[in-house]
């Protein structure tokens, strides 16, 4: 398997790898044990390719004619999607970045959390939500006090998916947890019982102070609405232009 690049080819973008970047991620993604062609494409350039649509926002068919062909940069970005290679990457650098900011690998709080975005009429699951007057879809994300992205599920805009994120997580992935900072959207009776029952969590409910107007930050509650701000500044995000939740996920 080819896992290097040659970049010599063609001018860098600003959304590559960096040397130091790739040498943190090569070895993270799985060798390709199919029965296949050989892989001749490195593996750097297709996640270039991946990280250029993220960052730039542009159709899969108009990737730059530098990088790889699009059917294999999609075949390779989906085939990391279902195997679970993107979230395991993202644990791993997140309890990377932790241990260098000197905390424990594994967070004891956490902070949940929703954003509706508009979606393109390119097909899959969207509905509109009442609370923002949006037809699209809702991303539901859990961070840790840091915002870094413990768990992420998307859902038609329409759909109350209050749990749905708290079951992408497990006692044996995060041990040390036990509070998961909520706004008064989740103040529910059957969240605080999964997340007790299966989690061993508190939920707890941040309120506004009483008067405040627009956009107030909530102690312990800031960290995922600066998550949900990094995330759109790639413009990929600006709106849900996936075909499905699962690639959007990813």
């Amino acid at each position: 398997m080819i896992l290097g690049a040659d970049t010599s080819a063609r001018k860098s973008y600003s959304s590559d790898l960096t040397a130091d970047q790739w040498a943190i991620l090569e070895f993270m993604f799985p060798p390709n044990a199919g029965r296949g062609h050989r892989q001749t494409i490195p593996i750097k350039e297709i996640i270039d390719a991946v990280f250029y649509i993220n960052d730039n926002g542009c159709k899969w068919a108009d990737l730059p004619h530098d990088f790889p062909p699009p059917s294999s940069v999609s075949y390779h970005y989906m085939k990391w999607v279902k195997n679970g290679t993107w979230r395991r990457i993202n644990d791993a650098l997140r309890e990377a970045v932790r241990v260098q900011a000197g905390r424990d690998p594994h967070p004891a709080a956490a902070a949940r959390d929703s954003q509706t975005v508009k979606a393109a009429p390119t097909g899959g699951h969207r509905g509109y939500g009442g609370g923002k007057k949006t037809n699209g879809r809702k991303r539901h994300i859990l961070v840790d006090t840091l915002g870094l992205v413990i768990a992420v599920v998307v859902t038609a805009a329409s759909a109350a998916d209050a749990i749905g994120v708290l079951r992408q997580v497990s006692r044996f992935e995060q041990p040390r947890l036990r509070t998961i900072f909520v706004d008064q959207a989740y103040h529910r009776h059957e969240l605080h019982t999964f997340a007790d029952q299966h989690l061993s969590c508190t939920l707890q409910v941040g309120n506004r102070p009483p008067g405040a107007q627009g956009f107030v930050p909530i102690r312990k509650r800031w960290v995922v609405e600066r998550t949900f701000g990094w995330l759109i500044q790639s413009r990929r995000h600006a709106k849900d232009y996936e075909r499905t939740s699962e690639s959007s996920e990813g």
